[in-house]
């Protein structure tokens, strides 16, 4: 997965836990491994309606290029329709995820007092599945759907307004959903402790996949809306069981190990028990509502991005996981998406 670089100032906390919790004990999240069946909302049908009115718009301007209109929409506007648009259309929700595969473009749109011609969303609209659809052929060969596009601004001028366009796609893999981990070093792509897999993966890779995997999903065809990212560090979210501060062990739901040449337990091999751990403790961070997690009320979880790195801001070391988390109001879709 592309990983997004995060500079994080690290304060250093003397206060963690010793706990053990074998992976039958784990509780789970009302949305891991939960596949249900539902129907299409009357707010997800006004929802719809509105969508597809500004499809409609645009694909009028497009058979009709010649037509002038007067008709303008604010950045925010248009950058919301645009995202539920592309969504609607062709991403589906509604998937186990086998691999999660993201990547990303720009497009710059000419705006006008703080506005954007209608005719000037269509054209952007336009290079946008253009540029997801050079991604999605660009992708290996085999079963490709995307899952989510996040249409953001990046940069906003007098004259000009620049749109980062992040779009996530399930691809095939042979991954298994078990939670059977091997022991893996905690990042920089180290690989396992056996010395296998370097530069291919790490104990955050591995726990990203496995919350991935076990992401819950709703029968149907659905897609996402008002799409948000949350940075997440681990000093953010204590591990609530917490007995024996300042072990570095099981410090927070999260991990973290500082090296400041006084605190026991350095080490940056995680056992598979701790694996485990931290893959309990990474989805209560996904999944509960803030502050308890990172969840913002009334999103559904899409993605989440970890990172395995280090940091050194004086005379410690701190190896960490931390991430960015994708949510988004999930929606039913009354028809099944479009082919990119």
């Amino acid at each position: 997965m592309k990983k997004i670089n995060i500079y994080l100032t690290m304060a250093c906390l003397l206060i963690t836990a010793a706990i053990y919790i074998s992976c039958s004990k784990l509780p789970q999240h009302d949305e891991v491994n939960t596949i249900a069946a539902t129907i299409q909302s009357s707010e997800d049908q006004i929802i719809e309606k509105r969508i597809n009115l500004f499809i409609e718009k645009l694909n009028f301007i497009k058979r009709n290029p010649n037509l002038k209109s007067d008709e303008t929409m604010t950045v925010d506007s248009a950058v919301w329709y645009l995202e539920a648009a592309s969504n609607l259309t062709y991403a589906n929700a509604s998937e186990i995820i086998k691999k999660y595969v993201v990547d990303s473009c720009i497009i710059n749109v000419s705006v006008t007092n703080g506005l954007l011609q209608l005719a000037e969303v269509q054209t952007s609209y336009e290079q946008m599945i253009d540029s997801l659809s050079s991604i999605n052929a660009n992708l290996p060969v085999g079963y490709k759907q995307p899952v989510v596009n996040d249409v953001s601004i990046k940069a906003s001028g007098a004259e000009i307004v620049t749109l980062g366009i992040v779009a996530g796609f399930n691809v095939d893999s042979e991954a298994s959903p078990t939670i059977n981990f091997d022991p893996w070093y905690w990042g920089m792509l180290m690989g396992k402790c056996d010395g296998t897999f370097a530069g291919q993966s790490d104990a955050a890779e591995e726990l990203e996949k496995k919350i991935m995997l076990r992401k819950g999903i709703i029968g149907g065809n659905s897609y996402y809306t008002g799409i948000v990212d949350i940075s997440v560090i681990p000093e953010s979210f204590m591990n609530p069981n917490d007995t024996i501060p300042g072990d570095n062990m099981y410090d927070f739901l999260m991990f973290q190990c500082t090296d400041n040449g006084i605190m026991p337990n350095v080490h940056i091999c995680l056992s598979p028990a701790e694996m485990n751990f931290y893959l309990w403790g990474t989805e209560q961070v996904i999944y509960n509502y803030e502050p308890d997690g990172a969840r913002p009320v009334g999103k559904s979880f899409i993605s989440a991005n970890l990172v395995g790195d280090a940091v050194t801001p004086q005379l410690y070391t701190t190896y960490l996981h931390y991430g960015i988390i994708n949510y988004g109001i999930l929606h039913i879709n009354s028809k099944p998406p479009v082919e990119l």
